[in-house]
């Protein structure tokens, strides 16, 4: 790709995340920070931005649905009251203006609320942006080098979120509305102000929601060689200390080498990186008013590079290069390293077998080549500046597939695995393809092997082979295949959802069959197709996902075509389970678990319902999640045949023990799972992560009391700071 080409990607690429993450604060270059009015980054950092409002409440975006203006339009006369005795009102009636846009959702329903600022008051000018719950709107990614595909597709992305939100601003009083709203939805909003951001989420429409903002920052720098020189181009992550996870990574390119990220106030971590450079330890910076420029200098870097050959000294394209050896972290493409997240772990080498880490740390590195099963590792000392590192491997043995179809048509292969006799799976290098139906693997030891072979369309080949030294040539034939369709029912006729379908050959393992079509999810409606597959002689197999639990097993004769098939089974115990958000409408994709002598895991569908079958009978506690919300716990006796139960999700306010480690503090004072923490060390838990933020605080020296309730009961535990020994989530007493 030429410097034109990869300057215009880049630049689609900042589009699309300014339409994630809001122009105004994701600043890759040294641009002025945004007027007043202008829309903010969102506290909600999935939820698609703006366009800041215009003065007079107006605005350019063509997806705003509804605008607010508190004052009367210019020449507009005043009007008399009907009522002349009637006090006129305190408050300024809203005025709702339409705006052009064609949103996918419609209705007489409206929502209407207020922000606040970070000081309590209405926040005048803020822009609000609302967007449905239900809506999938997803950027696209970059596939195959295709970047013509990946431009139309950014294209449409953009359209699609213009369309799709409505933006407002709120009046002197802090007040929004919107309007024309579908009365079964939900809506995400965010709420924006220069400097300060907070959103509200699922709010159901019908409702009058108050967004309190909270303070945003930038952290401003520049960074520069030790020789005071600008560097122009480099990655920036920054994190809050002890939460590394939350690190966001966005390119700069800068001719002064200038930079300005979106932080919270307070102290935050910078981790900079750039060809030939390096930066040693992440920096610490404060954000705050009036705070210093931060100055990032990065020293020269060592730069490692090399050749990987086999034996022979034929260069090994496709080799994989990584830093750590094998098992210690060899073969990551990325990964936690002093603090922050470190790409380029992994490297693979080119057509001539070269391969090149251009920004490690002046010091001793272990690296490893990996080619198929085989691989080398060696230490080096690197210095700054340029240090060569070759590998000779051993290329073991070359398998070649030619593959046709029914009619001798070439087929090419979508995948192929092969297990050795001792059942371990191998990892051989896929070479690329010279010919139709050809398929070429290297680095296998030689031995025998089960090799299942898979083409779109066709049935799953499943040959065993034995390869030998040197090249390996097997040509195959695909058959005209069959497909299996039914339904899955439980006593009484109940549809059974949630369960696994597979075919089988005797000789297959339990866990064989992946990936070739033979394997299927039953779908809400109770049915189920798999295929193609081979015709002759199968079992067909009934698993109960969670625990991969065997509860049917027949045998079917396949013929080529189509071919149908009912199951009937028995079903014991079956739990209905419908999830409401807080306003009474139905949750999708909350996670649903049963815990009792056995456990039981389940998700709703779209619907907010979610059925687990094959439930043992007996007593269990239920209870429901999703995101920050929850359910209370709820017994339940579950018999044989239909058990229903339906769950309120509510904000957390505790966190509920989900695991017990053996062999640790938690286990040693009885602590059990569905035990609810709601105070540790004299802090309030009102969440998994309160929880663990509280524990971090500690240290392993520390006197700890820890409160919690069990079944209606309150429970003090002493214990000591540091690692509790347990796993949780939101709970809600």
């Amino acid at each position: 790709m030429g410097r034109s080409g990869g300057l215009n990607l880049i630049l689609v690429i900042i589009t699309v995340l300014a339409v994630l993450f809001g122009v105004g604060s994701f600043v890759l270059n040294n641009t002025p920070a945004p007027a007043p009015n202008q829309s903010a980054r969102h506290a909600n950092l999935s939820e698609p931005e703006g366009a800041a409002g215009r003065p007079g409440g107006q605005t350019s975006n063509p997806g705003a649905d509804t605008l607010i203006r508190p004052d009367r339009p210019p020449n507009r006369p005043v009007e008399t009251p009907a009522n002349p005795a009637r006090p006129p009102e305190s408050t300024p009636k809203l005025e709702i203006i339409p705006a052009a846009g064609s949103p996918g959702d419609s209705g007489d329903a409206r929502i209407a609320g207020r922000v606040l600022g970070t000081d309590g008051k209405p926040a005048a000018g803020a822009t609000v942006i609302a967007r449905r719950a239900n809506l999938e709107l997803e950027p696209p990614q970059l596939r195959d080098h295709d970047l013509e595909r990946y431009r139309d597709a950014v294209a449409k992305f953009l359209e699609a979120a213009a369309r799709e939100r409505r933006v407002t601003s709120t009046d002197a009083e802090g007040r929004f509305v919107f309007q024309g709203l579908d009365a079964r939805l939900a809506y995400h909003l965010s709420a924006s102000t220069e400097g300060a951001s907070g959103s509200a989420e699922r709010v159901a429409a019908g409702d009058s929601p108050t967004i309190i903002l909270a303070s945003e920052g930038l952290l401003r720098g520049r960074v520069q060689t030790a020789d005071g020189k600008p560097v122009t181009s480099f990655r920036i992550s920054t994190w809050r200390p002890q939460r590394q996870w939350e690190a966001r990574t966005q390119t700069v390119s800068d001719e002064q080498g200038r930079f300005a990220v979106p932080a919270r106030p307070g102290a935050v971590l910078c981790r900079v990186e750039a060809p030939g450079l390096t930066q040693g330890e992440a920096q610490e910076f404060t954000v705050g008013t009036n705070t210093p420029e931060a100055v990032i200098t990065l020293g020269r870097a060592a730069v490692v590079a090399g050749t990987v050959r086999d034996a022979a000294g034929n260069a090994l394209a496709g080799a994989n290069v990584s830093l750590g050896a094998r098992g210690e972290g060899g073969g990551r493409r990325g990964g936690w390293n002093e603090g922050g997240w470190q790409q380029g772990q992994s490297v693979t080498t080119d057509s001539q077998g070269r391969y090149r880490f251009d920004s490690l740390e002046p010091r001793t590195h272990t690296i490893t080549a990996s080619f198929g099963e085989f691989h080398a590792t060696q230490n080096i000392e690197a210095r700054e500046g340029d240090n060569t590192l070759d590998f000779s491997l051993e290329a073991g043995a070359r398998v070649v597939l030619k593959l046709t179809g029914a009619s001798g048509e070439p087929v090419q292969a979508d995948e192929a695995w092969f297990q050795g006799k001792g059942g371990q799976w191998t990892q051989p290098a896929r070479l690329p393809s010279r010919e139709p139906g050809r398929v070429e693997f290297a680095g296998l030891r030689p031995g025998e092997y089960t090799a299942t072979i898979t083409a779109a369309g066709w049935p799953a080949l499943r040959k065993q082979i034995t390869v030998k030294e040197g090249e390996n040539l097997f040509e195959y034939q695909f058959a005209q295949g069959a497909t299996l369709s039914g339904t899955v029912t439980g006593s009484g006729g109940m549809v059974l959802t949630g369960v696994g379908v597979r075919l089988r050959k005797d000789d297959e393992d339990a866990y064989g069959g992946w990936g070739t079509g033979r394997y299927a999810q039953v779908g809400s409606d109770g049915r189920f197709k798999l295929g193609p597959a081979e015709p002759g002689q199968w079992k067909l197999e009934v698993y109960v996902p969670d625990g991969w639990k065997l509860v049917h097993s027949s045998v079917v004769t396949l013929a080529v075509g189509e071919n149908t098939q009912n199951i009937t089974i028995d079903s014991a115990g079956s739990v209905s389970i419908t999830v409401l958000d807080e306003n009474g409408a139905p949750m999708p994709w909350a996670d649903v678990q049963l815990r009792g002598e056995q456990a039981y895991n389940g998700r709703t569908d779209q619907g907010g319902k979610a059925v687990i079958s094959f439930v043992a009978p007996g007593s269990y506690q239920v209870y429901a999640s999703s995101r920050a919300l929850s359910t209370r716990t709820h017994t339940l006796n579950v018999r044989n045949g239909d058990n229903t139960l339906s769950l309120q999700l509510q904000k957390a306010n505790c966190s509920r023990i989900t695991h017990v480690y053996p062999d640790t503090q938690a286990a040693r004072l009885g602590v059990q799972v569905g035990d609810l923490v709601f105070e540790y060390n004299g802090e309030q838990v009102t969440s998994w992560r309160s929880f663990s933020q509280a524990i971090r605080k500690t240290r392993s020296a520390d006197d700890v009391v820890m409160l919690l309730e069990r079944n209606g009961q309150i429970l003090t535990f002493q214990l000591k700071g540091g690692t509790v020994g347990i796993e949780g989530a939101d709970g809600v007493r």
